[in-house]
Parts: structure tokens; sequence; C-alpha cells
């Protein structure tokens, strides 16, 4: 009746572990699954096998029975082992794994063959009196080593428990309950064989059933939590095989986990005791806390980014941090390779700059002087013709500086650097200095020219007035050069756009060559050549109007370029579409403006000789002509041809304002300044020079300048630089009628200044400067210089400068010569004079 009790009971147990494992099948399966199924599987075998025990009638089937016990529970103890190592994410050591494995089936050969070697059973009987029918066994040496062989893979979870625990402080409840399951579905079958083969029990094995407990509890932990589904499984091993490096510790910064790429990192986890620091790592430190969001590392010549993360518990309290590194060798790499491109490319640029600067510098020093020069015979004239000439001659030298500016501005479109130069300005004028440049151009070619302006727009804008010229100008220059013969045409329009703002619209157009291209844009190219074969021309235009094209588009305006306008089928047309701020929506056909008379009303003329200013020039006809155009102002100059003796000036004078140049030998002007500041110089220092660049003005800036002014000096920027620079008392503001008269409009240049800079400006063309033209400018200056004198007294002036005696015969001549000047007619003074020093 017992025996019938204990067979039901362990087959019912045998039924619910086999629909167990028949779930689990159905289940995605992880590595510690597959190794609890077979568990189970052994299990199902030893406990069918005690059924057949217990049902057997004699010692040789009772005998097969037990064998088919040990075919499965052999083996569990041995499984739990390799599922606590897997579970806690441990190496199993491979010797280990092959002595346990080997021993075992050792073990199960020699109870396999134990009728012949007799090493595991020593005797055995066949008892069926008692409480249940079972057999006696006597036991051999190799049943001690199974013992010892349970007994080490107990000790091996008990391990694995320790050490998860250790590195794990905080893991999850549920998952150390299921390794104390293990432990103990390894440890009571340990016991029940021991208590069983001491005779401790009696006749019953418990073992089987106690295993078979066991293993179905801890598969209803697994199913119960998921503890083991395949996705969690899978995060833990990418967790553990990622190539990043991850370290986990505690609040308290002790080690508590770590996966296989932070171990080749940090050889030194593999060591670390239980009360060592993650600071105890050589390649670490505690500075890395400081900035817990990104640290970088450099770590046997690898870089690293180390992101620090808080871990909190249940109660959202932090109880440790996860360490993560990423390798960012490669990039660290990359970009250094893109710095020192940039590193290299800003080389190459600053380089271009300097070499442009130093260009730049060359090219504006001889223009300077012509546009200065013009200036000042602008100044000076006393005759339209010779002023209308020096207008031209001004206009076309700063044209050319223009073109100059061309090649630095393409630099600075390149590098986004554009910037326009805003003010107010006339249209009319603008208009007008473009009619006498393209008609000069066109006479000389033989074309005709045509100009039509809207006269009703308004008489005053806002906007940077010489790029608009360029703009125009850009475009009549490629007209002029393709057309042979025909006309350029110019007509001028506008639109009021509102918010006081207009959009002028400019519309170029010549009867030349069509462009010789598919797509007209072409033109835009900055290196265009139209086919010198075919056209017999090589000079290159897209340069030009590609900077024009930028700029307009920067006022918000466009260019749009039509081909084939005219009957033949040949010409091309240019419309320009630009817009200006409107300042006084006059029409300009009601307020004309003169040249001469454009002066901003803002501008109230001054001057100031309690002011003393010191121009330092290694060029003698940069600082003449700084002289002639300051001279307007009546201020106390100072002339210095190098650093050093403008040193030696300050020593000795106290200047209000320094107008210092930039290029010159032996000591350049930054280095002079800093030197000058150095000895207690606290006035005005202005830069006067020809390095154009944006990138100069902001150095001489940074090198305490006040103020910066390009060559060739303009007259407004050099009036907005001594008004901030002169104190409201020491200036000297001029009458309405000194504002209109000569005393303004005009320098007073003296004989020496003007005889120094015909010299050297003599020497620098190579050219002779013969007595008659000097005599001539001697004339005007006399007269022009003694205008409230009688012409007696004028006479006598000339004579002290000619260095000769007028006769009575002569005086007539002059005074006829001096007559001619008053009304403006240059060619009969000359004529005069001629007669005059011929018969001196």
């Amino acid at each position: 009746m017992i025996v019938d009790a204990v067979v039901v009971i362990h087959a019912i147990a045998i039924f619910l572990i086999f629909l167990q494992v028949a779930g689990m099948v159905t289940k995605q399966e992880s590595y510690e699954r597959k190794l609890m199924i077979i568990a189970d599987i052994c299990v199902i075998i030893q406990n069918f096998g005690f059924i057949l025990e217990m049902t057997s009638k004699n010692l040789e089937l009772s005998l097969q029975a037990i064998r088919v016990e040990y075919f499965g529970s052999i083996w569990t103890g041995y499984l739990f082992m390799l599922f606590m190592y897997h579970f806690c994410k441990l190496e199993v050591a491979k010797s280990l794994k092959r002595l346990i494995f080997g021993s075992l089936c050792m073990v199960l050969a020699v109870i396999l063959s134990n009728d012949v070697t007799h090493l595991y059973y020593l005797d055995a009987s066949y008892v069926s009196d008692g409480v249940m029918p079972h057999v006696k066994l006597s036991y051999g040496p190799v049943f001690y080593i199974f013992l010892f062989i349970m007994f080490i893979n107990l000790c091996a979870c008990i391990r694995c428990y320790y050490l998860f625990r250790k590195n794990n402080p905080y893991v999850e409840k549920k998952r150390l309950s299921l390794m104390r399951v293990v432990i103990s579905a390894s440890f009571v079958p340990f016991l029940c064989v021991i208590f069983y083969s001491s005779k401790i029990l009696g006749s019953y094995d418990p073992t089987p059933l106690t295993l078979l407990v066991s293993v179905y509890y801890v598969n209803y932990i697994m199913d119960k939590d998921d503890l083991f589904d395949v996705v969690s499984s899978a995060k833990e091993r990418v967790i553990d095989n990622m190539d990043d490096a991850l370290i986990i510790i505690d609040e308290n910064r002790y080690v508590r986990g770590y996966n296989n790429a932070a171990l080749s990192i940090f050889p030194k986890l593999q060591s670390m005791q239980t009360e060592e620091k993650v600071f105890d790592i050589p390649e670490l430190k505690s500075d890395i806390f400081e900035n817990k969001n990104l640290n970088e590392l450099k770590i046997n010549g690898r870089y690293y980014d180390v992101h620090i993360n808080p871990i909190f518990d249940d109660n959202n309290v932090e109880r440790g941090y996860n360490l993560l590194f990423f390798e960012v060798t490669k990039m660290y790499e990359f970009v250094s390779q893109i710095v020192s491109m940039k590193e290299e490319a800003e080389e190459k640029q600053n380089q271009s700059k300097e070499f442009l600067s130093n260009i730049s510098h060359e090219i504006r020093t001889p223009m300077n002087a012509i546009i200065g020069l013009s200036d000042l015979i602008i100044e000076e004239s006393v005759g339209r013709k010779v002023y209308n000439l020096a207008v031209d001659i001004k206009n076309a030298s700063t044209h050319l500086v223009t073109i100059f500016d061309d090649i630095l501005e393409l630099s600075q479109i390149e590098s986004g650097k554009m910037a326009l130069v805003e003010d107010n300005y006339y249209p009319q004028i603008l208009f007008k200095d473009i009619e006498n440049m393209t008609f000069f151009q066109t006479s000389r070619k033989g074309l005709v020219f045509k100009e039509k302006i809207n006269n009703e727009m308004p008489f005053k804008l806002y906007g940077d007035s010489r790029r608009v010229q360029n703009i125009i100008t850009s475009f009549i220059d490629a007209s002029i050069k393709y057309t042979e013969s025909g006309f350029v045409s110019l007509s001028v329009d506008y639109e009021l756009l509102g918010d006081d703002k207009v959009q002028l619209i400019f519309v170029i157009e010549n009867s030349g060559e069509s462009i010789p291209f598919s797509d007209v844009n072409e033109v835009f190219n900055n290196y265009l050549k139209f086919n010198s074969d075919e056209y017999g021309k090589v000079e290159s235009i897209g340069l030009t109007l590609n900077i024009s094209r930028n700029f307009a588009k920067l006022m918000d305006g466009d260019i749009i370029v039509e081909n084939n306008v005219n009957q033949n089928g040949e010409g091309c047309r240019f419309t320009i579409t630009i817009i200006q701020q409107v300042v006084d929506e006059r029409p300009i056909a009601l307020n004309p403006v003169k040249r001469e008379e454009q002066v901003d009303e803002d501008r109230k003329p001054f001057k100031s000789p309690a002011t003393k200013v010191l121009v330092v020039d290694d060029n003698k006809i940069n600082r003449k002509v700084a002289e002639g155009i300051m001279g307007i102002y009546d201020l106390n100059i100072s002339l210095a041809e190098s650093g050093a003796q403008a040193i030696e000036l300050c020593n000795e004078n106290d200047f209000d304002i320094i107008f210092m140049d930039h290029m010159m030998p032996e000591m350049d002007g930054v280095e002079t300044a800093r030197r000058i500041f150095k000895m207690g110089y606290s006035g005005e220092m202005v830069a006067l020079t020809a390095n154009t660049l944006p990138e100069a003005k902001k150095m001489f800036l940074a090198n305490g300048f006040n103020s910066f002014i390009a060559k060739p000096i303009d007259q407004n920027t050099l009036y907005d630089v001594l008004e901030k620079s002169i104190p409201m008392e020491r200036r000297i503001y001029l009458e309405e009628n000194e504002k209109n008269g000569e005393n303004w409009k005009n320098a007073d240049i003296s004989k020496g200044t003007y005889e120094t800079m015909v010299e050297t400006f003599a020497k620098k063309t190579s050219s002779k400067v013969n007595e008659e033209e000097i005599a001539i400018e001697y004339i005007k200056m006399a007269k022009k210089s003694l205008d409230d004198m009688e012409s007696e007294q004028a006479l006598k002036k000339l004579e002290e400068i000619l260095g000769l005696e007028i006769s009575d015969s002569l005086r007539v001549q002059v005074q006829s010569a001096i007559k001619a000047l008053d009304n403006f007619d240059d060619d009969k003074a000359i004529e005069v004079i001629d007669s005059v020093l011929e018969d001196a």
C-alpha cells in the first residue's frame, strides 16, 4: 500500500514537470532555459528509474532500475553549476569543466559495469520485507568520488552566488531568490544522498523526489518572473559583449561590476579586491566625477569619451553609477586631421591675405599720390578746364583702384565676408560720374552713348554709392569692350516700394556681339574669356560681373541678362535692380546738385590751429598729400618719414592726433604706435594705410588705434575722424560766407610745399618737369593765395617766386594772364605766360 502511494506521488510529479517542460519548449529559448530543460529531463529519467526500482520484484531488476536512475541524476548537479556560472556571467575554467565532465562519465561507466568491477557497489541484496521492498547496498570507492563531485558542484554554485552579490549589490531580489533555489536544488539532494547512504533515512531514498521538487520550483520562478526570456538574455549578452566598456560602481565608488570590454581596457579590474575603489585603477582619477556628463581620457594611446550615469533604486535614491567608455580614437584622429587641414588652410589663407595686403600697399601708394595730387589740383584750380581734367584724372584713378579692389573683394566673397559701406549720396552726381567716364570711353572707340534718366526719382539716397557705381560701370565696360560699332545705352528708372525704400532700375543695352553661350548666365563665370580665335579678344570679364552680381544681391537686387535683343539678332541687355533707402524724396529735376556743392549738411566746416597733428609716412608724396588735404583745417602739422623719427618727435611734442602709416621699413606703424603708447601717449592714433583688407582694420583697432583711414584719403572720412578726435572747444566753425568761399574749398599750398611735391613726383615718374610748367603753377598759386591783393602786389610776389625782374613791357602781359585766370581761361593764361617767359 505504501509502495503504491509512493509510486503515485512520483508519477504525478513526473507528469507535472513534463507539462512544465512542454511549456518551456514552446517559449523563446535562452541558454539558461536550455540548461534547465536538460536538467528537467534528467530528473524525469531519475524519477522514472526510481518508480521502476519501487516496482521491481528481484535484485536484478532493481539494479537495472538503479542504473536508469543514475543516467539522469548523475548530471543534475553539473547542470546546476553551469546554470549558475552562466547566470552570474562568470567564465567556467575549461580544465574544471573537463575534469568534472570526465569524472562523471567515468562514474557512470563504473555504475554500468559494476557487476564486473564492483567499484561503485561492493555488495547488493534485495530486501522484500519491511515498510517497502528495496535494495541494500554496500558502497565502493567510486561512490565517494561521486559524492565529492557533487560537493564540488555545490561549492561552485555557492561561489557564483557570492561573487554575483559582490559585483551586483543592487540586483533585483527575484534574481537572488532564483539563485538561492538553485543552490538548494544542489544542496538538499546532496544531503539526502549522504543521509540515505548512512542508513539514517531507512529504506526510502527521498533524493529523486526532492530533486524533482527543486527543479520544478526553479522552473516556476523562471516562468513567473520571466527571468530568462530571450530579450532579457540578449540585453545582458549585448552589454557583456559590446565593444564599449562598462563599469558599475556603488555610491562609495567601489567597483561592483564590469563587462569584457572594460576588462580589456583596465586589466586591474580582474585583480581588484572588495575594499578597492574605482580610483584605485591607475588610469582613472577622481576628477572624472567633476563633470558627470562627459569626460575625455587617453589610455595607452587610445582616446575615450566617458559618460557617467547615476543608478537609482526603487525609492529613487542614488545608489551608484554606470561608467561608460566610448572609444573615439578614430574620430579623434579624424578631427585632428580636420584641424590640421583647417590650420593649413588658414595658414595659406593668411599667406594669401599677407600677399594681397602687400600688393594693396604697393598699388595704393602711387595711386594715393595720383588721387591726392588730383584733389590738390581740384582745390587749387582757378580754371574750369583744369578743374574738369583733374576730376577726370581722379575718377579714372579711383576706377583703377576699384578694379584692384575687385580682386580683394573676390576673396571676401569666397569667404562669405562681403559688406557694404553705406552713407548718404546724391544719385545725380553718381550718374554724372558714370556719364563722364562712359562718354570718354565710347568717344575714343567711336561709339554713340545714349543716356536716359528719370529725373523724378528722389534726389538723395542712402546706400553704398561706390558699389552702385561699380556695378553699373562694370556692365557698361563689358558692353563697350565687345561693341565695335553702334551704340551703348544706359537708362535709369525707379519704383517707390514704401517704407522709405526705392528700387533703382538700370538697363544697359548695346549693339555689339551677342553672348556666345547657350546659357547667358555664363557671363558671371569668374574666368570667362570670349573665344580668342573667333572674336580676337582675350579679356576676362567674368570676375567683375560676378562680383557685381553678388553685391547687387546684397542690396536686395538682381541682374538679368538677355541676348540677341536688336532686330539683327545681335546685342545684349543687362537689367540691374537694387534697393536703396530714400533720404529726401524731392525729385532731382527740381534740386540740381553740383559736385563742388556736395557737402553733407551735417559736416560743418571748421579749423583748429591749436590741434597738433603728426603725419608718419615713409613716402614723401604721401606726406605732402596728407599735409595738403589737411591744410583746410588749419592744423598744426608735423611730418615724420619713419617710426624712429616719429618717436623722437613725440618725445619733444605733445601731439593730439597721430596719423600712422602701416608698412614702413625698419619699424612698421603698429610697432611704432606700440612704443609711442608705452611713452604715455594718450591722444588719438589713426591708421593711415593702403592696406584695406577687413582684417587690417581689426588688427589696427586691436593694437590701440582709434580710427582707420584708407588711402587714397577720402575727405568725408577725414572730416569724421577729425570731428571725433578734436574737442568742440578747439574747433573754430566757419561762417557761411567762408564756407562757400575759397578759404574752405581750397587749401593754401606754399611755394616750398608745392615745389617739393612736384620735384618728388618728377623723380618718381622718371620725367622732367620744365620751368615753364612750374612757373605756370606758381602764377596760379600767387594769384590764388593773394586773392585779396591788388594785381601789383601779385606781380611782386611773382617776381619773388620766379627770381627775376619783370619789366614794364611784360607787366601788362602778366596782368592779362592773371585776368585770364580770373575768367577760368587756362589756355589764354598759358599763352600769355609762355610769352612772359620768353621775354624774361
